[in-house]
């Protein structure tokens, strides 16, 4: 199996740690595992690279640069992974955006770490439908978040 992680960085946080262990555990059983970053920051850069895993940066320049989506979109043609997991609400959105009308679509595996109801107002809470909905699956890091968010979505 081949798999895309995508997460905003690797600063020194839980989602992070998580998706780092994620990977690394992945790779020791024989998956081809790759991991794009929405921003620059890598923490985890040496205990990845002594796992042979590559980390790709798509460079994100602010909130206003759809050219991320542009860039994961490439990095999904060109990884051809099967599965791509995406932590964190910026880089499940953008997942699913980058993902629309690929030829070789893989299937999406949006992560939620917190809830959103309770976390973003308004429109944010609707996006966070969309993603859903675009996704193939939806993991939630907890029972009272996903009770929570089935309660509000």
């Amino acid at each position: 199996m081949k798999c895309l992680f995508v997460i905003n960085d690797l600063a020194r946080a839980g989602a992070e740690k998580q998706a780092t262990l994620l990977a690394r555990g992945l790779k020791a059983l024989g998956w081809s595992v790759a991991i794009a970053l929405i921003k620059e920051r890598n923490d985890f850069a040496e205990p990845l690279a002594a796992a042979e895993i590559p980390v790709t940066s798509l460079n994100r320049r602010g909130p206003l640069d759809l050219g991320a989506v542009l860039r994961l979109r490439r990095e999904m043609r060109e990884a051809s992974p099967d599965v791509v997991l995406s932590f964190l609400f910026l880089s499940n959105l953008l997942t699913v955006l980058a993902s629309r009308g690929l030829n070789h679509r893989p299937r999406i595996v949006v992560s939620v770490r917190e809830s959103y109801r309770r976390n973003l107002p308004g429109i944010q809470g609707f996006v966070a439908r969309l993603i859903h909905q675009g996704a193939d699956q939806t993991l939630f890091n907890s029972m009272g978040i996903l009770r929570e968010e089935q309660a509000g979505f």
